[in-house]
Order: structure tokens, then C-alpha cells, then sequence
């Protein structure tokens, strides 16, 4: 890469010297100029389902099932009367929703969600436990999806208020209070098809989930409030992934659902919109290969969300965008040591994208450069070939969001877009 640079960057100190004049870039002057392009030409896109990781440091559980993802919430509290107690009121665990404002379909979607409560029968650790391990090691629930006694009769219709009180089995109680060492926990989740809740965790500050009742020490007429928070919170989630590929610009975060997008970048094509942009370019940029000499001031990826058919937009996101080391690779996309599929630049600007609840954009202006100038890196990575970007969520494995794009089939203004505004220079006699 250093050869190459030196290489371009002295052929270029050649002219101007030839010349007198200065080579300009990000702004226009007598010597160079800046020109917008709109790019819809999409050769190829797609989305792939990844693999569930386990789910850390997260202020939001997710309670329910949606699509073919099913959800289950954990919970722990530790600190409760050692005393032999008799229990004076029904045990409450309140959770605060986490309603998106303004956002009916949440409310929708958990309409006639109904819980199911179990008594967890093994120990398991916050930050690594899945639907199949309990921690970071080597130990499996004894069942899939947590090891525990279901109540039978028991059950809880959700509502959408700002909590919700739901009522534990005094016999939990009792049983954490008398054992502290066989006390685990409690597992809520449900059996209803694409209904499911967001509520928030410990991690949310000031909204931890707490667990209540009225007790009396034996021997003792004195009632007694407890009320302790749950220090131990999180869900896990299970899907029958299969790393399905799909036709369709589709990005989620349970299960994680990934996207790989082409768009034509060929220099003909660069040349051709560009020309059709600006009707007086032929006079200065009339080769293709003068498209190598392009700098890029600025690449934006613009996708257009399908509202209808999106689940929890927000209104600021964040996502991870990667350049392609190869065309087609096998699913899930992975990186080895020996075998590297793609690469994310160092600068965080590349991963930024927001959305006004309408679409999103995302940085690439080093991936566009890379690949318009054939970058080599210091591993002698090639950036010649264009295979695409891959863009993923920053918030994989923590909550239900589901936004579908709309693709080059969508009419005119939905269509996704690469714009590019890039200085060219202009040499002179």
C-alpha cells in the first residue's frame, strides 16, 4: 500500500509541479471539482441468520415469543429473611414495561400475553447463561431452555400499564427463605404465538425489578415488610436457526439477522451516473479510469424502513458496517484466523446510522475509497474486487427489533441508496 501511495502520490506532485497549480480536494476550486451522485444500481443483496450469544449487561428482558424466537426472563433475588417465617401477604415481583412511546404496536403485541411461572432447580450465572449452558463452562440445564418446576395453575395476563404486579407462589418464598442454598430463582414465559413484552432490568437505573410480601417471624405477632430488588436478571432466547438465506434487506437482533449489499461500482457504471449527474463532467472526467484519481469526500448507505412490517424501529440506532474479502462466501459469515471474509476499518464513523423512523444511513466513505482507489493494506488485503458491504445490529441478541427495508423493487424515493460526493482534479496544460 505504502509503494502504491508513493507511487500516485509523486505522479501527482509531477503534474502539479508541471502545471504550478494546487490539487484540491474536498471542496472545489479552479483545479478540482466536487460532484453528488446518487447510486441505485444494486447488483445483489440478501440476509442471513446468525447463531443466539449469550446476553450481557442488558437493561431490557424480553418475555414472550416472536417469530420462531422464544423467550424466557430470569429471575434473583438473594437477600430475604433467613427467619422461620409464615407468609401474611401474596409475594409480588414488579417490572416496569419499556413501552416505546408513541409506538402503539408494542402495546399490541403483547395483547392477551399470558405468563407461566417455574421454580429454577439449578444454579446459573447472569453473564453467560443460554438456553442451553447455565454459565461459562462446561454445565447444561438438565432441560433445555432452564431446569425448573412449572405451577401449574398458575398464570398472569399482561397488561400495559407502566408495571406489572405479578404474584409469586408463597411456596417460593418459603423455599428461598428456609434454603438459601436450593434458592435459584424464577422462570416467567409464555406459550402465546408473536406475543411478547419488553420490560426493563436491573441494569435500567432507578426501574430494578423488586420482589415484596408481608411476613411474620414465628413466635412473633409483629408483620414485617420485605422488599428487596432482584440482583440477578436476564433472559434467554432459543430459535431453530438454520443461517437462512434470504432475498430481502432484513437486519434484527433475536435472532441476530445480518445483510450483505452490492452496489455497482464498476467504473463505467461510476462514470455513467456521474455524467448523467453533471452535464458538463465529459469535458473534464471523459475516462473511466480517471474514477481511481476520484477522492471521496463522503459515501452514505440509505435504506428506506418498511414500517408496516418492522417491529420496535428506534429512533437513534447503532450498527456495525463491513467491507467483503470475498465473493460469495458459505453462511454464517466468519472470520478464522487464516481465512478472513471481512473487515471493519477503524474508524467509528463507519458504524453510526440513525433514523428518523423512516430510513436509516450508514457511513461508508473509507469502504467506497478502498475500493474506488484498489487500496492494498498493510496485510495485503486487496480492495480491488467490490463484493459488498456486510451491516449488522449493535444490539444483536438483545431485544426484539425487526426492521425490513424496502428493495430495488420499491418505487421511486424508497429504493436503497448509495450517495457519494467525491473531488475530482482537473489537470491543465
Amino acid at each position: 500500500m505504502i509503494r502504491r501511495f508513493l507511487l500516485i502520490l509523486s505522479t501527482v506532485l509531477i503534474v502539479i509541479s508541471c502545471t504550478q497549480k494546487k490539487n484540491t480536494t474536498g471542496y472545489e476550486d479552479e483545479n478540482s471539482k466536487v460532484i453528488e451522485i446518487k447510486n441505485t444500481e444494486l447488483l445483489e443483496f440478501y440476509s442471513y441468520e446468525d447463531s443466539i450469544k449469550y446476553n450481557s449487561a442488558n437493561d431490557k428482558i424480553m418475555i414472550g415469543n416472536f417469530g420462531k424466537v422464544q423467550s424466557r426472563a430470569l429471575f434473583k433475588s438473594t437477600e430475604f429473611p433467613t427467619d422461620s417465617i409464615s407468609i401474611e401477604s401474596t409475594p409480588i415481583l414488579k417490572i416496569y414495561t419499556n413501552f416505546k412511546e408513541g409506538y402503539e404496536k408494542d402495546k399490541n403485541l403483547c395483547e392477551n400475553l399470558k405468563f407461566k411461572i417455574g421454580l429454577i432447580t439449578q444454579e446459573w450465572i447472569e453473564s453467560y447463561v443460554t438456553w442451553e449452558k447455565t454459565d461459562n463452562d462446561t454445565s447444561m440445564w438438565s432441560l433445555a431452555g432452564g431446569s425448573f418446576e412449572l405451577e401449574d395453575s398458575w398464570e398472569f395476563e399482561v397488561t400495559t400499564d407502566d408495571s406489572l404486579l405479578i404474584p409469586i407462589p408463597e411456596s417460593f418464598i418459603e423455599k428461598w427463605c428456609s434454603n438459601s442454598d436450593e434458592n435459584f430463582g424464577l422462570i416467567l414465559f409464555s406459550d402465546n404465538i408473536d406475543k411478547f413484552i419488553e420490560v426493563k432490568s436491573s441494569e435500567y437505573t432507578n426501574y430494578s425489578p423488586t420482589i415484596s410480601f408481608s411476613y411474620k417471624i414465628n413466635g412473633s405477632d409483629d408483620i414485617l415488610e420485605y422488599s428487596g430488588i432482584t440482583f440477578y436478571d436476564t433472559f434467554i432466547s432459543n430459535t431453530n436457526y438454520n443461517f437462512e438465506k434470504k432475498e430481502e434487506l432484513i437486519l434484527t437482533d433475536l435472532s441476530p439477522t445480518r445483510m450483505v449489499i452490492k452496489f455497482d461500482l464498476s467504473d463505467s457504471t461510476f462514470l455513467r451516473i456521474a455524467q448523467e449527474t453533471d452535464l458538463e463532467i465529459e469535458e473534464i472526467f471523459y475516462d473511466s479510469s480517471q474514477v481511481r484519481k476520484a477522492n471521496i469526500n463522503k459515501a452514505e448507505l440509505k435504506l428506506y424502513i418498511n414500517m408496516e412490517e418492522s417491529i420496535h424501529p428506534r429512533t437513534e440506532s447503532s450498527c456495525w458496517s463491513y467491507i467483503l474479502l470475498k465473493d460469495n462466501p458459505s453462511l454464517p459469515l466468519q472470520n478464522e484466523d487464516d481465512d478472513i471474509v471481512y473487515r471493519y476499518f477503524s474508524d467509528n464513523s463507519e458504524s453510526i446510522s440513525q433514523t428518523d423512523l423512516e430510513y436509516i444511513t450508514i457511513n461508508v466513505t473509507s469502504f467506497v475509497q478502498a475500493i474506488v482507489s484498489e487500496y492494498i493494506d498493510s496485510d495485503g488485503n486487496e480492495y480491488k474486487n467490490n463484493y459488498g458491504f456486510l451491516i449488522k445490529s449493535l444490539n444483536e441478541n438483545k431485544d426484539f427489533q425487526f426492521l425490513k427495508f424496502y428493495d430495488d423493487t420499491a418505487g421511486i424515493g424508497k429504493k436503497p441508496e448509495l450517495n457519494i460526493t467525491f473531488t475530482i482534479p482537473i489537470f491543465m496544460d
